[in-house]
């Protein structure tokens, strides 16, 4: 907007940043090992009209991130204080659990001294026995887990 003041010309600016390439929220998973990785993304990027002045982020790509679920924003400002912002979720997964893609395999599986038993295809039956020598012993307590995909 411009406006005149005393034979001057006086540019008012309304229009915040533009963004563009602001990321999809995302998901990686942790390999064997690990706590923690290393996650890279492409920033967005920012223009203005004017001028950007100021640009804030919570994170760099190639930032560290543990397991869990990590909130990344960018804030771009120009010099009358108008703001855009980017913000995208980076979901860091624990590694695959083999023991579990075996048992789909398997029918059967023995960990810690634990039976798995596939019932059907939305759930798993759990045996654990009161005398853990073996999964075959007749006295158990037994469990279901059900699985929401």
């Amino acid at each position: 907007m411009i406006l005149w003041s005393n034979t001057r010309m006086v540019y008012i600016d309304n229009d915040p940043p533009r963004v563009r390439e602001c990321p999809e929220s995302f998901s990686t998973r942790l390999a064997q090992g690990q706590s923690t990785k290393v996650v890279t993304w492409t920033e967005p990027h920012f223009s203005d009209n004017v001028r950007i002045t100021a640009l804030k982020k919570s994170h760099e790509p190639g930032a560290v991130l543990p397991l869990g679920e990590h909130l990344i924003n960018y804030e771009a400002k120009d010099s009358s204080d108008n703001k855009a912002r980017c913000s995208f979720t980076v979901t860091v997964l624990p590694r695959e659990s083999h023991a579990f893609l075996r048992l789909i395999h398997q029918r059967t599986l023995v960990v810690n001294r634990l039976c798995l038993f596939s019932l059907h295809s939305s759930s798993i039956h759990i045996s654990v026995p009161k005398q853990p020598k073996t999964c075959e012993h007749r006295r158990s307590h037994s469990h279901s887990i059900n699985i929401i995909s």
